[in-house]
């Protein structure tokens, strides 16, 4: 992680950290670590403008993620249960960016807007080795879903006295989605797809909040 200001000159600033899985780390060098083990890493990070016309920002975070099980024997001799025969891969991404801006208004009040567009997935994928089809890989499970969204948040904040604040906002959000499921029987070799669907939305929420002391 780095963090500080742009110039000596400039009040700009900026903060980016990374991080990465240890136990993905420590498995390079520790072969014998077994089970599943998450593998992750992401990336954040936030710049800070200010100007005479609003003080500026800009977010973001961005992430994945990887499980999967032990690949298995190719040798049926050696599996002491059907679960033995079976691996998976499931990764998810997450993304996150936006701006936001602050302007005062007077000494007692200000307006705040963030404007952010965030998208996520999940993967997960099955499959079974088949003796008879001399231990090709027969897929069973798969598993994909998306999520996209577009978020305006507005809130306007004032100070009335020493012991009254005011706070009114407005939320507006546009949703996407796309989700697919199947999963196959092992003894029909016959796939069901449960759900196969895609959409939009969006939503609207206004509120208000006094704050007495």
């Amino acid at each position: 992680s780095t963090e500080g200001y742009f110039s000596k000159k400039s009040k700009a600033s900026y903060l980016v950290n990374y991080r990465y899985s240890t136990l993905a780390l420590m498995q390079r060098f520790v072969p014998s670590l077994e089970g599943v083990l998450p593998k992750y890493q992401d990336l954040s990070f936030n710049i800070h403008v200010p100007t005479k016309a609003g003080d500026f920002g800009l977010f973001g975070l961005g992430g994945s993620n990887l499980a999967e099980g032990t690949t298995p024997v190719a040798d049926s001799s050696q599996w002491e249960s059907s679960g033995e025969s079976t691996n998976f891969n499931a990764q998810q991404q997450l993304g996150v960016v936006g701006l936001r801006h602050r302007l005062l208004l007077g000494e007692k009040s200000y307006l705040k807007t963030v404007v952010a567009v965030s998208a996520d997935n999940y993967q997960d994928f099955s499959y079974r080795l088949r003796p008879e089809q001399n231990y090709a890989e027969d897929p069973y499970d798969d598993t994909n879903f998306e999520n996209y969204a577009v978020r305006l948040h507005s809130m306007f904040n004032t100070k009335l006295d020493a012991r009254n604040t005011l706070r009114v906002g407005l939320i507006a959000s546009h949703l996407d989605y796309n989700y697919f499921y199947r999963n196959k029987d092992w003894d029909t070799d016959i796939w069901t797809v449960y759900f196969d669907e895609g959409g939009n939305t969006q939503q609207y929420e206004g509120y208000a909040q006094w704050k007495h002391r």
